[in-house]
């Protein structure tokens, strides 16, 4: 189901991108990026037939805080993402208002777009690819949420997600052009970027009216340290580039502190303790997972290609 899901969101993701005539066209591959949202759901006990759209929204979600990650870590990376269409820099100037747009339809939307993030990168096609993909990103996901007027909660979703957005940049730019000691990279990509964007899932389920808010906020809570627990096994599956591409990584950081032993065994106590405030979490919000299903979502990677 994860694998439909992505295949409808890409349906949206070139929709958008052809009715807005955007200059830079993404290359869509498969995804899983819906399935810890359909394990979650399962977890809780909400009909996955319910939240099929909240779930390809959050998906798309979920691909625009991968790319906004490979524009700091990798902009070459990034940019291999997407194909350029016939496009000059004056039309795209003039999306932007600082000339006038022959395209009124998408013209506000770039307005809304600041990426003056990426201070240390004047590479004009990564500005421009990059913020065509987060019209579309955004765009998709309005028309996928405001489609199905089941979901009440439409607005709020797509504010939590740009207000994530701006937190995650926030934290990759800290991350990237900053001396980061264990406790920082901690805060920043457990759980500034990984916790932030898991949560999010609680959003986009709704839980606060499910649940009631008490209960929500305590899942949210528990998503939030899933997200850590996962940024845990990503650092460990991508220890080797990233100890070569001298990219933040708390495995490579406990090392410098630990030396190579004692670093895995620090490594697992904090993914332990992260374990455990995910359960306490999870009992304080009445959630039982007897079957410890989502003590399994950090470890897909070892199932999977990257």
């Amino acid at each position: 189901m994860a694998i439909k899901i992505w295949e409808n969101a890409t349906k949206n993701m070139v929709s958008v991108e052809k009715d807005l005539n955007l200059p830079y066209l993404f290359h869509h591959k498969t995804e899983l990026f819906a399935l810890d949202a359909l394990i979650v759901a399962k977890v809780l006990g909400i009909n996955k037939n319910k939240i099929y759209d909240q779930i390809e929204a959050f998906s798309i979600f979920y691909l625009t805080i991968h790319l906004l990650d490979d524009v700091f870590e990798d902009p070459q990376k990034f940019l291999s993402n997407f194909s350029k269409v016939k496009f000059s820099f004056l039309q795209f100037s003039a999306l932007l208002g600082k000339q006038k747009s022959p395209n009124r339809k998408i013209q506000s939307y770039y307005k809304e777009f600041d990426t003056s993030f990426l201070i240390n990168n004047n590479d004009l096609k990564i500005e421009q690819a990059l913020i065509s993909f987060l019209i579309c990103s955004d765009i998709s996901i309005q028309r996928i949420l405001n489609k199905n007027k089941n979901i009440l909660n439409s607005f709020e979703i797509q504010s939590a997600t740009k207000e994530s957005e701006g937190k995650q940049i926030n934290c990759f730019y800290t991350e990237t052009y900053h001396n980061n000691d264990i406790t920082t990279i901690f805060k920043i990509k457990n759980e500034g970027v990984s916790g932030e964007s898991t949560s999010l899932i609680a959003d986009f389920l709704n839980v606060n009216t499910i649940f009631g808010k008490k209960r929500g906020n305590y899942i949210k809570k528990a998503l939030y340290r899933l997200g850590s627990l996962t940024q845990f096994t990503d650092d460990l599956r991508d220890y080797e580039n990233d100890k070569r591409n001298e990219n933040a990584n708390i495995i490579v950081s406990l090392e410098k502190k630990y030396g190579k032993k004692k670093a895995l065994e620090e490594w697992g106590k904090m993914y332990s303790n992260e374990e455990i405030k995910m359960k306490y979490f999870l009992s304080k919000a009445k959630i039982y997972d007897h079957n410890n299903i989502l003590n399994i979502i950090p470890f897909f990677f070892l199932f999977q290609t990257k």
